[in-house]
């Protein structure tokens, strides 16, 4: 099980679920989610798994367009009987969730861990 890293994001292989963990503090600039949106469509398409564990415990601020990289990897899961499930997410970012109703899109956990034994 390897482990994809770039400026922003990791993407560790596991059992169960792909698990990815930002190395940035924001997800808001348009080049930035682009790059990261490359990433995690590539490391989906080659995974052994549909399902992927994003954690968001390092994250302050998402963009809509982040949310939409996110609704997209979720759709792609969902065609391949998967699930986008979202973890450790801080209060800044739930917030967001919730007033756009994608707290009810995702299946949210406390932690990495939770979210695992979830899937």
């Amino acid at each position: 099980m390897g482990t994809a890293e770039t400026k922003y994001v990791t993407v560790e292989q596991g059992e169960k679920a792909q698990i990815v963990r930002f190395l940035t503090d924001t997800l808001l600039d348009p080049m930035q989610v682009e790059a990261i949106s490359a990433q995690l469509s590539v490391a989906f398409s080659q995974s052994s798994t549909a399902n992927m564990v994003v954690a968001l415990d390092e994250v302050t601020q998402v963009s809509s367009l982040m949310l939409s990289v996110l609704i997209d990897l979720r759709d792609k899961a969902a065609q391949k009987g998967g699930v986008i499930a979202l973890a450790a997410v801080p209060d800044s970012v739930d917030y967001v969730l919730r007033t756009t109703e994608l707290d009810k899109v995702f299946a949210m956990h406390e932690t990495v861990e939770d979210a695992l034994a979830g899937l």
